[in-house]
């Protein structure tokens, strides 16, 4: 995959799915962000991972054994300039932002708000 990545720039999304990605552990899913991020594919700008996780296990990004390691992971994708984005079918589009990756459980002072798309509901 990495290979073809490199091969084709006008490739600027990927998506990580299959089941849900999410469920893996820390270490699993760096594997395959770290070949992305480690790739010669300079014109990624787009990581977007299908999880419904945020709806039904949001501890796994506060509280879980390996949750701060999650967040590492985030905030690595993050630090390159590109955007992270978590999709769930019929759930809308959800963003995390530094407050979160920074472990907060609160978002009071962010610098730019987060927009949770419904579908049906407030999409236009």
């Amino acid at each position: 995959m990495v290979q073809y990545l490199e091969l084709h720039p006008e490739i600027t999304d990927v998506l990580i799915t299959g089941g849900d990605p999410m469920i893996m552990s820390a270490r699993r899913l760096a594997t395959y962000v770290d070949a992305l991020l480690d790739s010669k594919a300079a014109h990624l700008k787009t990581i977007r991972i299908g999880t419904r996780t945020l709806s039904f296990w949001p501890y796994r990004y506060l509280t879980d054994k390996d949750s701060k390691d999650i967040l590492k992971l985030f905030k690595k994708i993050t630090d390159r300039g590109i955007f992270i984005f978590f999709t769930s079918p019929g759930q809308g589009l959800f963003c995390f932002h530094q407050c979160i990756f920074n472990g907060q459980r609160s978002c009071k002072n962010r610098k730019r708000p987060c927009h949770v798309l419904i579908s049906g509901k407030n999409q236009n």
